[in-house]
């Protein structure tokens, strides 16, 4: 992965744990969002979708318009962590189609060209 997919990858896990973190009202023990998950699975799923994103996502974003996307993109994680479980035999399937839905969206709501 290159830095900037990685820069953004960390961004959206530091998001995620801020997010858990308010969530358990403990700093110390942020919820983790994938059920029967680890942060080694949250890793794991944030680094698919960031290679999954098209490489015109990454560039035009600075600022404020950044910082939106990565909210944007750690919200709509976490509503799909709520509804799945890892080890559920269809898990593969929905985190396919939650990636194809979210490019669409993101594609929509940053106006980037397929």
């Amino acid at each position: 992965m290159d830095i900037k997919r990685q820069h953004y990858a960390t961004e959206i896990l530091q998001q995620l744990n801020d997010i858990g973190c308010i969530l358990s009202k403990n700093p110390e023990a942020p919820v983790q969002f994938f059920k029967n998950g680890n942060q080694d699975n949250t890793e794991t799923m944030i680094n698919k979708l960031m290679l999954a994103l098209p490489e015109q996502f990454f560039y035009p974003l600075n600022g404020a318009v950044k910082q939106d996307s990565i909210c944007f993109i750690a919200k709509n994680v976490v509503l799909f962590a709520c509804q799945e479980k890892t080890n559920d035999d269809l898990f593969i399937n929905n985190f396919i189609n939650f990636i194809e839905t979210l490019l669409f969206d993101i594609r929509m709501r940053y106006e980037i060209q397929p």
